[in-house]
């Protein structure tokens, strides 16, 4: 896995197990700030992995224009193992998709319904929208790779390197407020924790 000019940020897990100082592989290289016990662990699926126990651990980063995506193309992605899957675990927000427009937020849980689903949430206009995959599959104790793709105004759902479904939306991503890794912010707390 290499980086380029278009990757705004990329948490190799590089760093030694234990460690809460962690670091963004990406060639802006933004700072990175452990809450809770987030750290790394052992062996991940590409070096080593950050380590969520679902109960109040998360990553910030200060905003950066890079995470200015507008209305363009884009993909996000990241390799979980979790020990649970609960209603809704989030991979990376940014701001509070509950209040703030142009606010963002992706993850994965039953919370739907049909099953658990790949969701991606965005604030526009004073309305939240929730966009889901078709149903997957998260084996507890077991890597998945989750993938979000943006083309024109078509968002397109990955497990593992299979499509799972597709969603349509034109709505600007443009927030300016912090990115959560692991989480994401509602108005009075952190919460949908990764584990």
């Amino acid at each position: 896995y290499e980086t380029d000019a278009n990757t705004v940020l990329f948490l190799h897990g590089d760093e030694i197990p234990g460690s809460t100082s962690i670091k963004d592989s990406s060639l802006s290289g933004k700072a990175i700030t452990a809450n809770g016990n987030a750290k790394i662990a052992g062996a991940g699926k590409i070096g080593n992995a950050m380590s969520f126990d679902g109960t109040g651990d998360y990553l910030t980063i200060p905003d950066s224009d890079d995470f200015d995506l507008g209305t363009g193309n884009f993909s996000m992605e990241a390799w979980v193992n979790v020990l649970s899957v609960p209603l809704v675990s989030r991979i990376i927000s940014q701001g509070d998709v509950e209040t703030s427009n142009g606010d963002w937020t992706l993850g994965y849980g039953p919370r739907w319904g049909g099953g658990t689903k790949i969701n991606f949430a965005i604030r526009s206009g004073g309305v939240l929208y929730d966009y889901t995959s078709s149903a997957i599959t998260i084996n507890i104790n077991t890597w998945h790779h989750i993938a979000l793709i943006r083309s024109g105004s078509t968002f397109y759902y990955f497990i593992d390197g299979v499509q799972a479904g597709t969603s349509v939306s034109s709505y600007a991503l443009t927030s300016s407020q912090i990115v959560y890794v692991g989480a994401r912010k509602e108005p009075a707390e952190v919460a949908e924790f990764q584990n």
